[in-house]
């Protein structure tokens, strides 16, 4: 969250000398010692006692307010009520998936090329297509989104105005983290907006990522909380690829049972896919405060010591 967007509640010339200071996020300023943060302002800006005081208030105002179980109940059957779920257009899938809608951020991973900037497509234009009423945006982190294959998709669907469909598919260019950050804050005043798809998050976050640093993981997890908070305060369904943080890069080598030793990701905590058997396919992950791994193709075994 930038500092900005916290005016009036932090005076806007303390977050002007914060900002010039080199201080523009709530994350510079929560992952920064206070005396640090003290030594870099312009002298008798603000006293050690008011920067401690400050990111006190910021911690405040970027930490989601409690909200009780039962009100969350209650506005999640109303955001059933008033919208259908996401939808991928197979019963049996759809039925062990037991719907993608609701308050909460979805996630899709899986190998390059796998499939899952098309699987996040056809469920976004699956949804437009059978709710003319209905309206979804996308974040292209990469340059990628073809209309052309949007098109193609929406005709597969015998869609009788393909195009009328793409119409309220809202497409932006994001490259950087603040850039996403902004269209997001924009997309937050859309009151019918109920699905936003965000392709690829990798695209925005690896460039903040580094072995020596942890304020790169630091805005990578309050990004992805913000997305969070969004989902649940607007009742908005976030879709994005792929994830971070329950997954881990390992290495494979074919041997004469398989393969054990080869670049893939594969969540923590669970056995090695047994390419042998099926080729890996695109896994979500649904966050709610948990998360569940769904594997809707592929077996797994146990990997042998």
């Amino acid at each position: 969250m930038r500092l900005a967007s916290l005016v009036p509640s932090i005076p806007i010339e303390v977050v002007a000398h914060l900002e010039n200071s080199g201080f523009r996020t709530d994350a510079d300023v929560l992952f920064t010692p206070a005396f640090d943060i003290f030594t870099v302002l312009p002298p008798k800006t603000l006293s050690l006692r008011d920067v401690a005081e400050l990111i006190s208030r910021v911690e405040e105002l970027a930490s989601a307010a409690a909200v009780p179980a039962n009100d969350l109940l209650l506005l999640d059957n109303l955001a059933r009520e008033q919208d259908f779920d996401l939808s991928t257009g197979d019963p049996q899938l759809d039925a062990n998936l037991l719907g993608l809608g609701g308050r909460t951020v979805i996630e899709i991973s899986g190998d390059r090329g796998s499939g899952k900037t098309a699987f996040a497509l056809n469920v976004i234009l699956h949804h437009l297509t059978c709710h003319p009423n209905a309206t979804a945006a996308w974040i292209d982190t990469t340059g990628d989104f073809s209309p052309k294959r949007a098109i193609q998709v929406l005709e597969s669907y015998a869609a009788e105005a393909p195009l009328a469909a793409l119409e309220r598919l809202q497409v932006s260019l994001a490259f950087e983290v603040e850039v996403a950050r902004g269209i997001l804050e924009e997309l937050n005043q859309l009151g019918n907006l109920r699905y936003i798809v965000i392709d690829t998050v990798t695209s925005l976050l690896s460039p903040l990522l580094s072995a020596g640093s942890s304020q790169g993981h630091a805005m990578m997890s309050e990004f992805m909380c913000n997305l969070r908070t969004l989902s649940q305060s607007c009742g908005i369904t976030v879709l994005v690829d792929p994830p971070f943080g329950i997954y881990e890069k390992i290495k494979l080598t074919a041997n004469g049972e398989g393969y054990q030793q080869h670049n893939e990701y594969r969540p923590n905590g669970y056995c090695t896919l047994d390419r042998t058997k099926a080729r890996t396919r695109p896994v979500i992950c649904i966050h709610d405060g948990r998360y569940a791994v769904v594997f809707f193709a592929g077996w797994y075994h146990q990997r042998k010591s």
